[in-house]
């Protein structure tokens, strides 16, 4: 089926996804979720490069992010949570530009947020990287990010993260710091003027609102 663009199968379906979807080349749509799929991710998923829609949620794959992803520059919706995924997160990913859902969530993965995720500028975008094992500071690059939703809850970040504030960040309205090991002072920080939704709960911020 050389010419299909659109792929929605949520059948229950399990085993490994196959490796013949890359031949597919017209695809711009692929939702596989909810199924049952295991093993890893296919590198050979980052040679779909008409993808705007990738979603492979709620499965129960394992193994790293394949970093060949990262050449999917047309996607607008990527979605890989509901997974075992564990390793670090790839830096390519930040190629991803034109993304405005980018989620994660709910999977195993380890290390430090890219710093190169501070080139994301769309403001509409929903960046989701809770419940996982992040860990370390948030780099400070993440600051000049320009995202609608910033979701870091239930992780093991640590440090000051008052710089993802600022009241000129107009774009920001929700933002989610809870459950980490996140330490600041809070007393000085200027809140966004369009900030909808905050959660700093279960961290060691300190001072006064």
């Amino acid at each position: 089926l050389f010419k299909l663009q659109n792929l929605h199968l949520s059948m229950g379906l399990s085993g490994r996804i196959p490796d013949f979807l890359s031949r597919l080349k017209r695809l711009t749509y692929l939702d596989l979720s909810p199924n049952s799929f295991t093993g890893s991710i296919p590198p050979t998923l980052g040679q779909l490069t008409s993808l705007t829609y990738l979603a492979i949620f709620n499965n129960k794959l394992s193994g790293s992010i394949p970093q060949s992803l990262g050449r999917l520059t047309r996607l607008d919706h990527l979605d890989l949570s509901g997974n075992f995924l564990t390793g670090p997160i790839p830096a390519s990913l930040s190629h991803l530009t034109n993304i405005s859902r980018f989620d994660l969530r709910n999977n195993r993965l380890t290390g430090s947020i890219p710093a190169s995720f501070g080139s994301f500028k769309n403001p509409q975008m929903l960046l989701f990287l809770s419940d996982n094992q992040l860990s370390g500071p948030v780099p400070r690059s993440l600051g000049e990010a320009k995202v609608n939703l910033l979701d870091l809850s239930s992780n093991r970040l640590t440090g000051d993260a008052s710089f993802l504030f600022g009241r000129n960040k107009t774009w920001l309205e929700t933002i989610y710091l809870d459950y980490n090991s996140f330490k600041f002072d809070l007393s000085n920080v200027e809140f966004p003027l369009g900030l909808r939704n905050l959660f700093i709960d279960n961290n060691e911020i300190y001072g006064s609102l």
